[in-house]
């Protein structure tokens, strides 16, 4: 996989080069400097830093492969953002985004730092979301439940202060075997894991339309939690 690092002051320059003054997934306060003398300056930094890389052309303009790299980031069609929750680690940040030129992974290695590898095709793609939320290649077994959204975030809430037993009756009332309810209880009481997804459809730097998923693991069990019609609870 062809990676690249760049430091903050770079990757504004490299979005200035495409006119990109937003990102799916990240803040534009916690990206662009408020001030544009500020912000000029931070670009000219980073065209420098580039130049000192020998990732300028003979015209002093960054690489057409770098620009690719930046203008898929910044104008995606999709985007899939991850965060991954897992035990002593904290929340990590995934970035997947995919326009008509490629697919691109940005994560952040450190406090502004910005990593981004190309991902060749779809199947990788998806390969590479699985990965990341470290979910099972095989389900021996399935269960499903369809719940309102209010009961699943309390059930979920009594869940995670220990109220198994009134956790458990939202999911029975709900129509789910006592057996598979106590297990995703269980799961949701002590998660090794938890992940979040958002499938996002863009246009023009401006997300159109999202769907959510959320992710559950323990020892034994994964669970995925969506909305069957996106936008409605």
């Amino acid at each position: 996989m062809y990676e690249l690092l760049l430091e903050r002051a770079e990757f504004l320059a490299l979005l200035e080069a495409v006119d990109a003054r937003a990102i799916v997934g990240i803040a534009r306060e916690k990206l662009f400097p408020l001030d544009e003398e500020e912000h000029r300056a931070v670009v000219k930094q980073g065209i420098v830093q580039l130049g000192q890389r020998d990732l300028l052309d003979r015209d002093d303009q960054p690489r057409p492969d770098l620009l690719k790299l930046v203008r898929i980031v910044a104008y995606p069609q999709i985007v899939f953002l991850v965060v991954r929750h897992v035990q002593a680690l904290g929340p990590q940040l995934f970035l997947l985004y995919q326009s008509h030129e490629g697919i691109v992974e940005q994560t952040f290695p450190t406090e502004g730092t910005h990593r981004l590898a190309i991902i060749p095709d779809i199947p990788l793609l998806l390969a590479r979301a699985v990965q990341i939320l470290e979910l099972p290649e095989v389900l021996p077994t399935r269960s499903s439940v369809e719940i309102s959204q209010e009961e699943f975030f309390q059930c979920n809430e009594l869940a995670r202060q220990g109220q198994s037993g009134a956790a458990l009756e939202i999911l029975r009332r709900a129509g789910m075997p006592a057996f598979e309810a106590d297990a995703l209880v269980t799961t949701m009481h002590q998660p090794v894991f938890s992940g979040d997804i958002a499938v996002l459809k863009c246009a023009h730097e401006t997300i159109i339309d999202a769907r959510d998923i959320t992710i559950l693991r323990d020892h034994t069990m994964t669970w995925s939690a969506t909305q069957i019609v996106p936008g409605e609870p």
